[in-house]
């Protein structure tokens, strides 16, 4: 197994975590808004002037920045760390330095630079990925369960008041909950589909392999970039030494060096 001391990531520690400090951002705006809405419901704007007028501004200011954040993460944070993450890749597969920022420690392997090298990597890379988002799955699940089942303990309940179900519908169908687990188990469906094509690879001839491998690597980055989802770094800590182990095994059976 790596020696996972000696690893170092400036890509992620630099643009990984401010892209995940920005989304929990996102996501803490998102659900006091979704709070504020409620209130709404049961404050008496004429008992509660002030008051109301005071939650109106902040609840408008909320939306405001909730969605500029939203546009910065999908057009400048995303982006620019799936660049980052890109130039490091291939710096690493073709053996040329298109960044000064680079991982170490990582994507070790000893073929000679080219898209074989490239394939072992993006194999780690969709291997990792893959399991990765099926750990973070088990709780968004949880998590769309819940709201799902409250939001129909709402609707069947004939007493509930409509403006309180409109609103916590728009809370279950935002982008936090149902939206964010359907990307997840999208993009789950593609980790696994380019790790079970790039296994299949090495066992094929030279030039449906080099063909195969470039659609592999644009079916794994695209698939990052339309999901918008980032994996977490807490379950990569959490993982990372069972899979670097694992990762280990898989090598040898594909006789990557």
């Amino acid at each position: 197994m790596d020696n996972l001391d000696n690893r170092s990531d400036p890509i992620r520690k630099k643009y990984f975590s401010r892209l995940e400090n920005v989304n929990k951002i996102s996501e803490i705006l998102f659900y006091m808004s979704a709070i504020m809405s409620f209130i709404f419901i049961f404050l008496d704007r004429y008992s509660w002037p002030i008051t109301y007028s005071v939650l109106q501004i902040s609840f408008v200011i909320m939306i405001m920045a909730f969605t500029l954040i939203g546009i910065f993460i999908r057009l400048y944070f995303t982006p620019l760390a799936n660049d980052k993450r890109l130039k490091d890749f291939l710096s690493h597969a073709y053996g040329e330095s298109l960044t000064h920022e680079k991982t170490s420690g990582y994507y070790n392997n000893d073929m000679s630079s080219g898209n074989k090298k490239m394939a072992a990597q993006l194999l780690e890379n969709s291997f990792f990925s893959k399991e990765i988002i099926s750990k973070m799955l088990v709780y968004i699940r949880i998590k769309t369960c819940i709201y799902a089942i409250l939001w129909l303990i709402c609707i069947l309940y004939r007493k509930t008041d409509l403006d309180f179900i409109i609103i916590a519908s728009q809370v279950l169908f935002g982008e936090q909950i149902i939206l964010k687990w359907i990307n997840a188990e999208w993009i789950r469906i593609r980790f696994n589909f380019t790790y079970d094509k790039l296994y299949s690879l090495f066992r094929t001839n030279e030039n449906f392999f080099n063909v195969s491998v470039l659609e592999s690597l644009i079916t794994y980055e695209t698939s990052k970039s339309a999901a918008s989802i980032t994996l977490s770094s807490k379950v990569f800590e959490k993982l990372n030494s069972s899979l670097s182990e694992e990762w280990s095994n898989i090598k040898s059976s594909l006789n990557i060096k």
